[in-house]
């Protein structure tokens, strides 16, 4: 992606990371199974398809990364559990 988006001119944050996987997995066997020549022009082949594929910035779409769930108040299990299910039920 980096690549993609120095060649063309894209910023890599703009791009599309599972896109980006995708094509590649689909480069892939192409990549491993030709020459030299026919890989760096695959390659570049698959450079531009990345530079293609971006993200959709959307007005008023942040999400704040803060955790949904909060804390419980029980403490840890620190002694055998059917130990503590005796003593409660005693």
């Amino acid at each position: 992606m980096s690549q993609s988006g120095k060649e063309y001119g894209v910023s890599p944050l703009e791009l599309s990371f599972c896109a980006s996987i995708q094509h590649l997995l689909n480069f892939s066997f192409a990549l491993a199974y030709t020459d030299k020549v026919k890989q760096q022009n695959i390659y570049n082949v698959l450079l531009y398809i990345v530079s293609k594929e971006r993200i959709l910035i959307r007005a008023g779409r942040v999400e704040p990364r803060l955790k949904k769930r909060r804390p419980k108040s029980f403490g840890w299990l620190q002694q055998p559990r059917k130990l503590l299910q005796k003593q409660l039920v005693a």
